[in-house]
């Protein structure tokens, strides 16, 4: 399926309303990849967010890049009291690893194309 084909099922669903799933659309960036390589190194590593600004231990970390791991849901909130704080999880592990991670994406994305398509030639 090329991409306009994929981006016209795309465009039905929402002109049909369907709701589309942010995580078929982003992939992590090579920083984003680099912040949970480094949470999964260190030792009870967390990223520490206050005020719009993030460390992990001594280093600044975009709050965009822990958005989007929040997004990909490669970390998990922690957080007590009025600091947020965020860990690394078992998708970030699996990110990580890149145990099929690719081919897993690629299943979720065309199954979800089929039941687009499903639902957009069902009439209903």
């Amino acid at each position: 399926m090329g991409s306009s084909a994929a981006s016209s099922v795309m465009a039905a669903a929402r002109e049909r309303g369907l709701a589309l799933i942010a995580a078929f659309g982003c992939a992590l960036t090579r920083r984003q990849l680099t912040v949970l390589r480094a949470m999964r190194d260190r030792e009870d590593a967390e990223i520490v967010r206050e005020h719009g600004v993030a460390y992990l231990g001594d280093e600044r970390v975009a709050s965009r890049t822990v958005d989007a791991l929040l997004r990909a849901c490669a970390v998990k909130d922690v957080s007590s009291g009025s600091l947020e704080r965020y860990r690394i999880n078992g998708t970030g592990r699996e990110i990580l690893s890149g145990r099929g991670e690719t081919k897993m994406d690629r299943r979720l994305f065309f199954g979800f194309v089929i039941w687009s398509l499903l639902i957009l030639f069902s009439g209903h």
